[in-house]
């Protein structure tokens, strides 16, 4: 694919915010995961290392028109990257190991303060 940001018009900062922002709303709209619950998956190396590989994934697979306009092309890519449009799933090794991270955490709290 061509340059991206000549493509759609999205910058370095911007699609990084995007990669962010969509993750966020992955974990809470489509896994159903809580605050709490997102604030630590998203605390987790592998969590994005997989998130990212999968944005990836979609990246390559996408071809944007050169022939439309900035707004146009951005608009297909941020659809293309919709995270209440994606069938996908975390491993199972992603899940255990933040969830074991969360308990940890729970356990640390619970006998610090108690």
């Amino acid at each position: 694919m061509k340059n991206l940001q000549q493509l759609t018009g999205i910058s370095e900062e911007d699609l990084f915010w995007l990669k962010t922002e969509n993750a966020i709303i992955y974990l809470k709209e489509v896994m159903g995961c809580d605050e709490w619950a997102t604030g630590n998956i998203t605390k987790s190396r592998l969590f994005w290392d997989w998130w990212l590989n999968q944005w990836e994934r979609r990246d390559q697979i996408i071809e944007l028109p050169t022939s439309q306009t900035y707004e146009i092309n951005a608009g297909i890519y941020k659809s293309w990257h919709d995270p209440l449009r994606l069938n996908i799933r975390p491993h199972t090794v992603i899940l255990r190991d933040t969830f074991d991270k969360m308990i940890s955490r729970v356990i640390d709290k619970e006998v610090n303060n108690g």
